[in-house]
């Protein structure tokens, strides 16, 4: 699971290496007059607001697929640990109840 979560991540932090690529090509085209500063922050602001949507669709489908696939394998889950818990502590305190009425 880790390394698919690293190769997740990698993939991610390639976003921030394109997007330091384009602006580094958008530069070069302020610099020849074919684009203007404002021209460029439009771009990046459009790319990155893509790129962000794209990795949230990514971590929401990744989130929903494990999900999925957990839940086809005999594991307990934090919900069904967590409603363990709360019986267990029904129980202890149904117990300490039970032995200070008999005493």
């Amino acid at each position: 699971m880790e390394a698919i979560l690293r190769l997740i991540w990698e993939g991610l932090s390639a976003e921030d290496s394109l997007l330091g690529i384009c602006r580094g090509h958008l530069r070069e085209l302020v610099k020849r007059g074919k684009l203007t500063e404002l021209d460029v922050e439009g771009v990046l602001s459009a790319i990155e607001s893509d790129l962000a949507q794209r990795r949230e669709m990514l971590r929401n489908g990744f989130k929903r697929e494990v999900q999925r696939l957990l839940s086809l394998l005999p594991v307990a889950t934090i919900d069904d640990i967590k409603m363990l818990e709360r019986r267990l502590d029904a129980l202890e305190e149904g117990i300490k109840r039970a032995s200070s009425m008999s005493l």
